[in-house]
């Protein structure tokens, strides 16, 4: 068996809670299939299974995979900030490495659909009789964004700190576009 999957698979795990490390060492010996195949096997399970549409084993990681592009060149414009020297692909496989406990989370979700009918919310606080909840997934959601910002102390060598900030920037950069919709069909269907 090839040594350098056994490697990769090893990073699988303990990109989950030892990340800079696994960062440091993805520095220079950069894998993205192994994540690529990992989350986005998990999700497509997760997705055809969970909802029940067969259409999800389709439209589901294209879009995923126009996800991760666009999260990659995100991660691109901060390396070209930070002055990495990383081009646009070494950011695609950042993405995807930070994007391991969503295959977790895919796993999860289709025991709990299986065994309960439906993934359970946690209600994180309550106004009044309203009740607003908050999928599990954010948990894990959390969990990327924290992955996020040790990658990027070790791939540009800035502070805690800043790599707070710097994570937020490509997730901006994503849904930008989706609120300035949002307030385009509010302020137009809404106020008139």
């Amino acid at each position: 068996m090839d040594i350098s999957r056994l490697t990769a698979m090893d990073k699988l795990w303990r990109v989950l809670y030892s990340p800079r490390a696994v960062f440091d060492e993805l520095r220079s010996d950069l894998q993205i299939v192994i994540p690529l195949v990992a989350v986005l096997g998990a999700n497509t399970i997760s997705w055809s299974i969970v909802n029940s549409n067969p259409w999800l084993l389709v439209t589901a990681p294209l879009g995923y995979l126009v996800y991760i592009a666009l999260l990659g060149a995100g991660f691109y414009v901060v390396g070209k900030i930070c002055r990495t020297g990383h081009g646009w692909t070494p950011w695609i496989g950042f993405a995807l490495w930070m994007q391991v406990p969503l295959a977790i989370t895919a796993i999860l979700d289709v025991l709990l659909t299986v065994l309960f009918g439906e993934s359970p919310t946690i209600t994180l606080f309550t106004i009044g009789n309203t009740a607003f909840p908050v999928s599990t997934a954010t948990i894990w959601w959390v969990w990327t964004y924290t992955i996020s910002i040790h990658g990027l102390r070790s791939w540009t060598s800035k502070s805690r700190f800043a790599c707070v900030g710097l994570a937020l920037l490509p997730h901006l950069f994503l849904m930008l576009p989706w609120l300035l919709i949002f307030i385009y069909v509010t302020t137009v269907f809404i106020v008139t």
